[in-house]
């Protein structure tokens, strides 16, 4: 067997010495490797495993037409001639081995929902909304066999000793038939309905609609839940080897109303059950008590069951609606997808001699799955968006290619998020290069064939690889702050904790731990739109000066902490360029740039002037002066007795809000004697001045 691969390194070298000025550098892989990933494509007759691997899927052919609108149910006799029960007006068609169909029988039923044929090649059809059986000989004769009673005959089987037996609804009984078409209850269960049945050489087994039930019944009657599903509908069953029943439930309803037609449509089902919370399709697998869930899918529908012999062990292939997909489920849980029945829904199956019959909704034809493979089938991927208009380079494959088979693959381009019109051509690939012209969105194909029906290509996995058009960078803001550490606290162990975010912030840059007011915090956000890493120029320059200074160049992170205490007192701006030559060549490199809002360097203290201290009545003292700074406004200002505890001083105007501002204040009664009198003023620069006194109270 061959194995095809391409590496992601030659990749990438073939799309950096093939592209010219404009792209980036840095290529973007594409690669697609799982289920996931693949069934969010379009597949075109292929599989696709649970294991994210695609072949070619069984050929799908068409049998017959029908006159109707959906085959409910399927059968086989010993000369190979298929029977179709179908809906909205109740006919039998028959289809010999030519594939040629012919009406067997027109009942005045709206639907045929069950199909069975005895040991004498008799068939028998359970209709509704009467409830009535037909038996229909092989010479084509038609008859009432059984008045039943109920409204829908939902499946009918024979068991080991050739009874039959029927699944009915609306009042969720089986009825055993006796061989002169009169009948009795067999079994009377909880639900309204009872949606299918099964024998074996002991037991029946049914499926029920409301509460999703499985039950045994015994030759007596005496029934046993197997199993109680979240689902609301247990609407298949299937024998598999060594005893094994698999049991298809479902959350939605798959029975049609008739949109038109010469018959009316059944009434609506008895007391419908309320949909069930739980959602989709699961597939249950039961060995004698066990029970285990097997497979699930978000498709609300599960319309039909069939278990194949496969290899050593067997498959279950599961239909389901309403994008008429079949999926093969092995026995362990690994599964694919079969095949997709286009614009139908897969409502019976039939393992038959020539292949696998399915009766479809919607259309009017009966298929036939092949054991062969189809020739030629294809995979169309999800659309990849590369979020900005990219060139495209090489793609690759992993895949086995057997002998006789082939995988091409093609590549479509364009700028709109669902192809349309503007898109470009389809493009084989040539030489491991995708040909489509530069775009922001991509599709590839995958075509599988093969020319020798039991052989299929693999196709593992499929990378792609593209270059963006170079962006500039963007940077969204800049700003300017006061920074100071705050002191390191100790904690009960008397070890330093550095729990506190700004500690935290700067030890992870090697920060010194420091108060220094002349220290500014400088942070910016930018961003690369082909996610380039950038790298950082600052410069600063006063607010009346025009020529920008080199502050601190190739700067990668987006923090820096510049201490300016070389730096006149005065208003500044401070600009970032951001670049991102870091991911491109010189020659294709961009930059963009953003200059901060004004901001103040201001290190020197405000002072005090003018400061008069004197003795009132009472031994008392009134305060005078003016705090002054030369940069800043001022925020604060103090006073303290003998080193006392500060006491707040207020401008004479009651707000600080300038450079300048006179104070007075008058303070309590002190003792007789000397004191040192301390004014402690601050600016919003954090910048602290002080003015000293010393007086004498209560002196001659």
């Amino acid at each position: 067997m061959k194995r095809t691969k391409f590496g992601i390194i030659c990749m990438a070298i073939l799309i950096v010495t093939a592209f010219g000025d404009g792209f980036s550098v840095t290529p973007s892989i594409w690669k697609e490797n799982t289920q996931q990933e693949f069934e969010k494509g379009s597949p075109e007759q292929v599989c696709i495993t649970s294991e994210g691997e695609i072949t070619l899927a069984p050929a799908l052919e068409e049998v017959a037409d029908v006159d109707a609108l959906y085959v409910w149910a399927l059968a086989q006799d010993r000369e190979g001639n298929l029977y179709a029960g179908t809906g909205n007006e109740g006919k039998i068609f028959k289809i010999d081995a030519k594939g040629k169909s012919a009406l067997l029988f027109d009942s005045p039923e709206v639907g045929i929902h069950s199909l069975a044929l005895d040991r004498k090649g008799n068939l028998y059809a359970g209709s509704s909304p009467d409830g009535i059986v037909y038996r229909i000989t092989p010479q084509g004769q038609a008859s009432v066999f059984c008045h039943t009673g109920e409204r829908y005959i939902w499946a009918l089987c024979f068991d080991s000793d050739g009874a039959l037996y029927a699944a009915t609804g609306d009042q969720g009984n089986i009825l055993k038939i006796s061989s002169e078409g009169t009948s009795e209850e067999f079994f009377n269960s909880t639900d309204d309905h009872m949606m299918c049945l099964l024998a074996d050489e002991e037991f029946l087994y049914a499926g029920s609609a409301g509460s999703g039930l499985i039950y045994r019944i015994s030759g007596e009657g005496a029934g046993r839940v197997l199993y109680d599903a979240p689902e609301k509908e247990i609407h298949a069953l299937a024998f598999g080897a060594h005893g094994t029943l698999y049991a298809g439930a479902m959350s939605g309803s798959p029975h049609a109303s008739n949109p038109s037609g010469k018959k009316a449509s059944a009434p609506p089902r008895k007391d419908a059950p309320i949909p069930s919370p739980v959602r989709g399709s699961a597939l249950y697998q039961i060995n004698g008590d066990a029970v285990r869930e097997i497979w699930r899918s978000e498709q609300p529908l599960l319309l039909s069951l069939l278990v194949r012999p496969s290899g050593s062990g067997e498959r279950i292939l599961v239909g389901t609606g309403r994008k008429g997909m079949i999926y093969a489920v092995d026995p362990d849980g690994a599964w694919s997808t079969l095949t997709q029945l286009k614009e139908a829904q897969p409502l019976s199956m039939l393992s038959g001699k020539e292949g696998i019959f399915i009766g479809a909704g919607d259309v009017v034809v009966v298929h036939r799955l092949t054991p062969a493979y189809s020739e030629e089938c294809a995979f169309t991927s999800q659309v990849h968006d590369a979020a900005i208009i990219s060139r495209w380079g090489a793609i690759s494959v992993r895949a086995e290619i057997p002998k006789d088979t082939a995988i091409r693959l093609a590549t479509r381009s364009g700028n709109t998020e669902k192809p349309d019109d503007t898109w470009s051509d389809w493009k084989e690939t040539s030489e491991e290069k995708v040909q489509s012209p530069p775009a922001r969105f991509l599709q590839y194909r995958a075509t599988l064939t093969t020319s020798e029906e039991t052989a299929t290509p693999i196709l593992q996995e499929v990378g792609l690889a593209g270059l963006q058009t170079n962006l500039k960078p963007e940077i969204s803001s800049v700003t300017v702050s006061a920074f100071a550490a705050p002191p390191i606290e100790f904690g009960n162990s008397g070890e330093e904790e550095m729990d506190a975010p700004p500690l935290r912030e700067a030890a992870k840059h090697r920060l010194p731990q420091t108060t220094k007011r002349s220290l500014k915090r400088v942070r910016w956000r930018a961003q690369d739109p082909n996610e380039d890493r950038l790298i950082y120029t600052l410069y600063f320059r006063g607010v009346e000066e025009k020529a920008w200074k080199l502050l601190k160049e190739d700067l990668k992170p987006s923090l820096y902490f510049w201490d300016t205490e070389a730096c006149p007192d005065g208003q500044y701006l401070l600009k970032v360029t951001a670049s991102d030559r870091l991911g491109n060549p010189d020659s294709d490199a961009l930059s963009a740039q953003r200059t901060s809002k004004p901001f103040i360097v201001d290190n020197t203290s405000p002072t005090v002037s003018d400061l008069t201290v004197s003795e009132i009545e009472g031994a008392k003292l009134r305060i005078r002066g003016i705090a002054k700074d030369a940069t800043s406004p001022l925020k604060r200002a103090e006073y303290a007795i003998d080193s006392g505890d500060w006491v707040v001083l207020f401008p004479e105007d009651g707000i600080f809000d300038s450079k300048q501002e006179p104070f007075s204040t008058t303070t309590s009664e002190l003792e007789r004697g000397e004191h040192t009198l301390v004014v402690r003023v601050t600016d919003t620069s954090d910048n602290v001045g002080s003015g000293k006194q010393v007086v004498e109270v209560g002196g001659e």
